[in-house]
């Protein structure tokens, strides 16, 4: 209803090149983490693919966007990259059912 823009949304990837769900779709990047770029909201989606550098960069990357008082949301193993990420401490969070045995494994010391 709106004659002016209310909102953008970006595909923002590691290294700029597109990614694939689970499904083989490829959803081409328009960011990268390296951009300077802060987000008022940020869904962050993933499977278990994310490792080595690329989790590190992540890392820093999701820190810098919560310090920027963007709101984070984990969608299917997102949660598990956050928790790890040491981003829900203090909070309460649930995830999709095939995470929480990570979770648990992985995460244990956090977990009362």
């Amino acid at each position: 209803m709106s004659k002016s823009r209310l909102f953008t949304i970006e595909f923002v990837s590691v290294d700029g090149e597109p990614t694939s769900t689970n499904l083989n779709i490829s959803i081409p990047a328009t960011a990268t983490i390296d951009m300077p770029t802060t987000y008022d909201l940020v869904l962050l989606y993933s499977s278990y693919g994310v490792g080595g550098q690329g989790k590190a960069s992540l890392f820093r990357w999701l820190r810098r966007q919560a310090s920027a008082g963007a709101h984070l949301c984990g969608l299917d193993a997102g949660g598990l990259l956050l928790a790890e990420a040491g981003l829900l401490k203090g909070y309460k969070a649930t995830g999709h059912w095939s995470t929480l045995a990570s979770f648990k494994d992985e995460l244990s010391s956090i977990f009362v």
